[in-house]
């Protein structure tokens, strides 16, 4: 799995977390439509951060995931389909368990996440018996001959550890991005909010800084 560890980009891993999330929560309605799709990638629960990608952006990104073969479009009928090849899936790139496509998909929708909050998030995709089987799941993952996620070191102040997916070397998503929403934009005349949002971003940022620094000290230990 070498030829794609590291080179996915943010709305690709986007745009896979959201596939797998439909097929697993909505099997009715997947493949998703290029609208659904967009709708998936941009929807407002279970999103960090809340994107407002177009479509101009997915076709983009979509193309590329299509040469690698981690999507495939179906075209049988009036409009195309998309559906994800990443994982789990007939023909897929990675032959993951249930338990582990789920994880994969939170940190691709959500990014650096500690054992309860991956068991918290994914009971829609997979319902794990304890934290036990959460930690687990994710030693496997880690293992040299898998290593589909790193361990991050733990935050200060924080207790639980954070893990995140070894599928991109781009810093995680965040508020400065242009494609992201600027969610306090509503209240620009209440001082008291303003400063709650700025202490806000500026726990996201040192949060971010954190994360690269966590990176950058896991690959001089590689090298």
């Amino acid at each position: 799995m070498d030829f794609i560890m590291k080179k996915l980009n943010n709305i690709q891993l986007r745009i896979i977390g959201s596939l797998i999330e439909k097929e697993y929560t909505t099997p009715d309605y997947y493949p998703l439509t290029l609208n659904s799709l967009l709708n998936a990638c941009n929807q407002k629960s279970n999103r960090e951060p809340v994107l407002n990608l177009k479509e101009s952006d997915l076709d983009n990104e979509l193309e590329k995931l299509e040469s690698l073969k981690l999507v495939q479009i179906d075209d049988a009928s009036r409009a195309k389909k998309f559906r994800q090849r990443f994982c789990s899936s007939p023909f897929g790139y990675l032959n993951t368990t249930p338990a582990e496509s789920s994880i994969l998909c939170v940190l691709f929708l959500r990014g650096p996440q500690t054992p309860g909050e991956i068991k918290n998030r994914s009971q829609r995709l997979y319902e794990f018996k304890n934290l036990t089987e959460v930690e687990e799941t994710l030693s496997n993952m880690s293992q040299i001959e898998n290593n589909m996620i790193v361990m991050l070191p733990k935050l200060p102040g924080k207790r639980e550890q954070r893990y995140m997916h070894n599928f991109s070397e781009e810093p995680f998503l965040n508020e400065s991005s242009d494609n992201i929403i600027a969610i306090d934009n509503d209240f620009p005349d209440n001082p008291e909010i303003e400063i709650k949002s700025l202490k806000n971003k500026l726990e996201v940022i040192k949060s971010q800084i954190y994360d690269i620094e966590s990176r950058l000290d896991y690959l001089e230990r590689k090298l």
